[in-house]
């Protein structure tokens, strides 16, 4: 898969799911003002480009290529209001996070999301890392 192909699939991800009053967009991520889109646009999924990492595992010593791991990450933001927690919010980050095990990502020997909250003035920020490594 191409790293777009990633992103792709992680948008129709998190379009297909019943997301009540938040939103997903195919906008990137990128700032407005010096403030990111995310920060400003409540209850909207933005989904940033991914980015791929070279590791070299097996270095050969006839010449032949090396093998390497190909790990791809994509960084996904919403943020919400803190005062007030939505009912389903639970669900939604459930479903989010196992969208590391669509079927439309093929090829990859790991996949990973980790969840990580950040408190900004009166607005919570939610960050899923998804990692998806194959080898080449």
């Amino acid at each position: 898969m191409t790293t777009d192909q990633y992103r792709s699939v992680l948008l129709t991800g998190i379009a297909d799911i019943d997301l009540g009053t938040f939103r997903v967009t195919d906008e990137l991520p990128w700032t407005s003002s010096s403030t990111p889109l995310y920060l400003k646009n409540l209850r909207v999924f933005y989904v940033d480009q991914p980015q791929a990492v070279q590791a070299q595992i097996i270095t050969t010593l006839s010449g032949a290529p090396s093998i390497c791991n190909s790990t791809t990450t994509i960084l996904v933001w919403v943020t919400r209001d803190a005062k007030q927690k939505p009912n389903n919010w639970d669900t939604i980050v459930a479903q989010v996070q196992q969208l590391k095990l669509s079927t439309a990502i093929s090829g990859v020997i790991t996949r990973e999301c980790d969840v990580t909250t950040e408190f900004v003035d009166d607005a919570i920020t939610t960050q899923f890392e998804f990692r998806f490594t194959e080898l080449i």
